[in-house]
């Protein structure tokens, strides 16, 4: 019985996920006032000790020249001996030899551009943003580049710690991928829990806001099952949201936001009304919690950012229609006007592919605005050539059955425009705007839905025809055109 009992421990002991059976790294980071410090070491089994270049993280979304954060960078081997260490750049270091244990330092000031305080680490007075994927190196394996890590915090006195990730004491985490690993520090924050079928979610708010914590998270409970039954299934068990105003000055026009893995962090100013702030969590959450499916949960590489942030923005504003939170007018006039910023921002110079791989040197707001605008057309052709049957829904389905975590790799441009070709209709429209370098034209798609165009000093607005025939009628309601009587006429 014991032989039998010890060859079922190993048996399953195999079949555990890598990085559940060793972390890569385990490692402490005690926060100080202007500063972590990071002290750690590899685990035995690991090959990323053998790396010799430590390279950080120096540019990501609107933040630069992270890499100079790092300083005081100490290397030992085996034998607890020093190994040697050149800094070759701002953000890379050069190691003599193999290593054992690591020490140094990371700045956390607040990033001079408020907006990046929702992409990269760091600490303000009462609480902060640790992202660890600016915070460990990128050592690299041929084996694979995730690098898994138990990680323990050391905060000041009545400050907590709160992640996404399997706790394992109460400072104390194990984590899959630190790259993804994004944790809210500090005191004076709350937090809320809702289930959703099986699914958890958590969310961390700080500050004050001009509605309840409880209307935040039923917002973001009614938005996740929208998206679940857009894809047919859930994407994640458990998934965390960071609620939280910019930590200096309200600049109440700004928001960011990012979605890491099953994480998402706002960072805003304080609307000054209800009805105001509530429509900008509405937005901010019908987008942001799209992402754990798409791209966060797919296989696909490269950057294909034209589709999984143009295509995700537009339909979060079917979302807004779907859950009566915006009206059918709202929904027109935020199409008109990314129309006049789309082609405002298109100089015909870059298809959407280019734009995607050139988003953070200036194509970020063409390829949101166009990929939108894209998506867009492509919902207006499927529901007509279906008759109503199939919008841009499907599209998001086929992908995600496809292209799901566990399934083959795959070029993420290659793999969404081999899906949208299956469509006929799409392809006149793939061929012009996404892989051509042509304005967006709407005139010409507008007419079998009812809707017309006009222009004036204020841009193009769009509007529904005063007589519809009944085609154009069915056309439109597909569209979300009468979703609130839909709405008002289900039993409660």
């Amino acid at each position: 019985m014991m032989k039998f009992l010890i060859f079922n421990l190993i048996f399953v002991f195999l079949l555990l996920p890598k990085w559940a059976q060793a972390e890569d790294i385990e490692a402490k980071i005690k926060v100080l006032s202007a500063k972590v410090q990071i002290d750690g070491k590899f685990s035995a089994n690991t090959a990323f000790s053998a790396n010799k270049t430590w390279s950080f993280v120096d540019n990501y979304a609107d933040a630069s020249n992270l890499g100079a954060r790092v300083s005081n960078l100490s290397i030992a081997d085996e034998q607890a001996k020093p190994v040697s260490v050149k800094r070759f750049n701002t953000s890379e270091f050069v190691a003599a030899n193999a290593s054992k244990s690591f020490f140094y330092d990371v700045k956390t000031d607040i990033p001079d551009k408020i907006t990046s305080t929702a992409h990269v680490s760091w600490v303000a007075e009462n609480y902060g943003l640790l992202m660890l994927g600016d915070l460990f190196p990128q050592l690299q394996t041929s084996e694979s580049q995730q690098i898994s890590g138990k990680i323990t915090f050391e905060l000041p006195h009545g400050w907590r710690v709160i992640g996404n990730e399997i706790k394992l004491g109460e400072n104390t985490f194990t984590i899959k991928d630190l790259s993804k690993a994004v944790f809210l520090i500090g005191k004076g924050w709350r937090e809320k829990r809702l289930w959703i079928g099986k699914n958890e979610l958590n969310f961390a708010i700080a500050g004050e806001w001009n509605f309840t914590d409880d209307e935040a998270i039923q917002i973001a409970g009614d938005i996740l099952q929208d998206h679940q039954r857009t894809f047919g299934e859930r994407a994640t068990s458990k998934s965390q949201v960071f609620l939280l105003p910019f930590p200096k000055g309200n600049y109440v026009e700004n928001w960011r936001a990012e979605t890491r893995g099953s994480t998402v962090t706002i960072m805003s100013g304080v609307m000054p009304f209800k009805q105001q702030s509530l429509q900008r969590l509405h937005e901010q959450l019908r987008h942001e919690l799209f992402h754990f499916w798409l791209p966060n949960n797919l296989v696909l590489t490269g950057n294909y950012d034209w589709f999984y942030e143009g295509f995700t923005i537009y339909h979060a504003l079917r979302t807004g229609i779907q859950l009566n939170y915006i009206r059918f007018d709202d929904y027109l006039y935020t199409v008109g006007k990314t129309y006049d910023v789309a082609n405002a921002f298109d100089r015909n110079e870059l298809t959407l592919i280019d734009a995607s791989n050139n988003r953070w040197q200036g194509s970020t707001s063409l390829l949101y605005n166009k990929g939108f605008m894209v998506a867009f057309l492509c919902d207006l052709a499927m529901i007509k050539a279906s008759k109503g049957k199939r919008n841009i829904s499907e599209i998001f389905r086929a992908i995600w059955k496809k292209y799901k975590i566990g399934e083959k790799p795959e070029d993420g441009n290659v793999a969404i425009l081999n899906i949208l070709r299956k469509y006929p209709e799409l392809q006149d429209i793939l061929t012009k705007y996404v892989e051509g370098k042509s304005s967006i034209q709407l005139q010409n798609e507008l007419e079998s839905f009812g809707l017309q165009m006009t222009g004036s000093q204020f841009g193009i607005e769009l509007k529904v025809a005063e007589k519809l025939s009944g085609k154009q009628q069915d056309l439109l309601d597909k569209l979300g055109y009468n979703q609130w009587r839909k709405l008002l006429q289900q039993p409660k």
